[in-house]
């Protein structure tokens, strides 16, 4: 199958975009056909093209619900994240997005609620970098990843499914540094660097067709450990002879929460909370919907959260669970 992917172009020294406001974007947008693969039954990894799909059946009955989510969804997500990647120990720091197809007529009805509509990486190299500077305090850590996880909540077919890049395929210089600004009504605006993407005719790009609200898929936004793969650039793109009325929903921890553990033989202890921000008190710093897990040399946790206030609060459940003893 061929698809039209949206890459972007070199106008702009700098890329902007924005979770809402999309008519401040500066992304200089350049649509290109590639060939699409059905990845489904092609047995993808997350730590070979760094994207796999998993089943998983969620107790969740309204994902438009974030009490409901929050109470279960958090805690199933830190449970699938922790058995796919082998963590001893993985947080989920909030309940995540939904987000609608135009079609749908609700995109664009909540925060961060359109589909990412042109090829991107959530966090460059730099911001991973600092995630994991900012919190490490001088001690030091082994490997620091971050992962997102997507799933369709409408009935297949979906009019905008999500398209994922093979890391393989990808080059350094493919890459453009963009700021990533968030932009939720009635908050102060915060950003980070993201990466945009270029067009290469060597990107090996694969879709899952015909998802369903059983199924999620595990991919990866940064890896330092260079042995596995790195990172995947993923977009939104329109599914073409699509029936018209097959809008996309979709609930994803992708883009800016959350998710963190531990490898077996390591320790968190605590992590510093600085509005939606998260940061492992060695090491990994996260920011909104990221997923991210980390793995440090030695030390032993505490049992506690620390404030940026300085105050201590005991770690309980998956909304508090912000550091553990493993």
């Amino acid at each position: 199958m061929e698809a039209r992917i949206a890459y972007s172009g070199r106008k702009f020294a700098r890329p902007r975009y924005y979770a809402n406001a999309h008519e401040r974007d500066e992304v200089d947008i350049v649509l290109h056909p590639m060939a699409m693969t059905d990845a489904r039954g092609a047995g993808t990894s997350i730590d070979r093209e760094g994207f796999e799909i998993v089943a998983h059946r969620s107790a969740v009955t309204d994902f438009a619900d974030r009490e409901q989510v929050a109470r279960i969804h958090m805690r199933e997500i830190e449970e699938l994240v922790q058995a796919q990647t082998g963590a001893d120990f993985v947080h989920v720091g909030a309940p995540g997005l939904l987000r609608f197809s135009e079609k749908s007529g609700k995109a664009g009805s909540l925060d961060n609620s359109m589909p990412a509509r042109f090829a991107h990486i959530d966090i460059s190299d730099a911001t991973a970098r600092a995630f994991a500077e900012r919190g490490a305090g001088g001690r030091s850590y082994l490997r620091c990843a971050h992962y997102n996880v997507w799933r369709a909540i409408s009935p297949p077919p979906q009019d905008v499914p999500l398209a994922f890049c093979d890391a393989r395929s990808l080059a350094p210089v493919d890459l453009i540094a963009a700021d990533a600004v968030f932009d939720a009504p009635g908050q102060p605006e915060w950003s980070f660097e993201g990466l945009v993407v270029a067009h290469n005719p060597a990107h090996r790009w694969h879709w899952f067709s015909q998802m369903t609200i059983d199924e999620a898929v595990l991919f990866k936004t940064n890896d330092s450990d260079p042995a596995r793969a790195h990172h995947v650039p993923h977009v939104a793109f329109d599914l073409p002879n699509c029936p018209a009325d097959a809008p996309r929903v979709s609930a994803s921890k992708c883009a800016r929460r959350p998710i963190g553990g531990l490898e077996r033989g390591a320790h968190c202890a605590t992590h510093t909370v600085t509005n939606d921000r998260v940061r492992c008190g060695h090491g990994c710093v996260s920011a909104d919907d990221l997923l991210y897990r980390c793995e440090r040399a030695g030390g032993a946790g505490s049992g506690t959260a620390r404030t940026e206030g300085g105050g201590r609060a005991a770690c309980r459940g998956a909304r508090q669970l912000l550091s553990r003893r493993t």
